[in-house]
């Protein structure tokens, strides 16, 4: 009897793990520095970030001195910025409910 009930155990067990839902990816980055190898190691970590989660929230706050990271002409990884803008446009025109046609 005891062995029967260990397995009806794993198995109501089980079914809750497969419906479970994947929570939300949140990640906000905090850039106040003018330093360009933080410029830098920002936009590696969100590579990072959207190569294992492509659905995860990123958002970057940046103040005062930070600001040289997204000016053009003054930024180091405008390139990047641009790109990761892009590649995440696009992902985004995929989904059901999206809309808007932009070219990328």
């Amino acid at each position: 009897m005891k062995p029967l009930l260990y397995i009806l155990l794993i198995l109501l067990t089980g079914h809750q793990c497969v419906n479970a839902q994947k929570v939300p990816y949140n990640v906000v980055f905090d850039v106040t520095t003018k330093d360009t190898v933080v410029h830098q190691m920002v936009i590696r970590w969100i590579n990072e970030i959207l190569t294992t989660d492509p659905m995860a929230n990123i958002e970057v706050v940046y103040y005062a001195k930070s600001l040289d990271m997204v000016t053009q002409g003054r930024s180091v990884v405008a390139a990047d910025v641009e790109k990761i803008c892009c590649t995440q446009e696009c992902f985004l025109q995929g989904m059901p409910g999206r809309h808007e046609k932009q070219q990328c």
